[in-house]
């Protein structure tokens, strides 16, 4: 399978393949080809400290690190959703690494439920993977509402409603939120 998770906590996800099909929605809207792999790391509080000081030099846990494994341009094999190749199936896009303790407590603050927030940083993990950044007002605003289209269209086709009938407290728009 081209989407890969593993729980190496003690937290208890709901279903771990609402990550692979999230993920392969992701994909699918963004023209991504669905051969290339992803791994998704659920980790302790203490793993996601440790990680975050190794690539990130700071000293606590987060609660979602992503770890491309390539820089990816609009020409990058990956974007070729039309055309299948064998080569295709050795693409991978890199590893999301997400602190489901972490995003438990986020959740709580942004009132709505742990597994939510955990969708919401796979989202966010991938777009990051994809080159997608937040450090600019102009990049935020722009990766934050493709992050809200891509979570709450897939949570729609889940659920088989609109788009516009999908409730989420709390999910980040972008810098007019603060």
């Amino acid at each position: 399978m081209p989407v890969d998770v593993f729980n190496d906590t003690d937290f208890c996800l709901m279903d771990t393949d609402d990550f692979v099909q999230l993920s392969l929605h992701i994909f699918e809207e963004l023209g991504i080809n669905p051969a290339v792999s992803l791994n998704i790391l659920f980790v302790t509080e203490e793993e996601m400290k440790t990680l975050n000081k190794l690539w990130m030099d700071e000293d606590s846990s987060t609660d979602v690190l992503s770890f491309p494994l390539d820089e990816f341009t609009a020409n990058s094999p990956i974007f070729s959703n039309k055309h299948f190749t064998m080569e295709a199936t050795d693409l991978e896009l890199g590893d999301i690494a997400i602190c489901p303790f972490v995003a438990d407590k986020q959740a709580k603050l942004a009132k709505h439920t742990a597994h939510e927030e955990m969708l919401l940083l796979t989202t966010h993990g991938i777009l990051h993977i994809l080159g997608y950044d937040h450090a600019e007002v102009e990049e935020e605003i722009q990766m934050f509402e493709l992050q809200r289209r891509l979570l709450v269209g897939y949570i729609a086709k889940v659920k088989n409603i609109t788009s516009t009938d999908v409730k989420i407290e709390g999910l980040p728009k972008g810098r007019s939120d603060s």
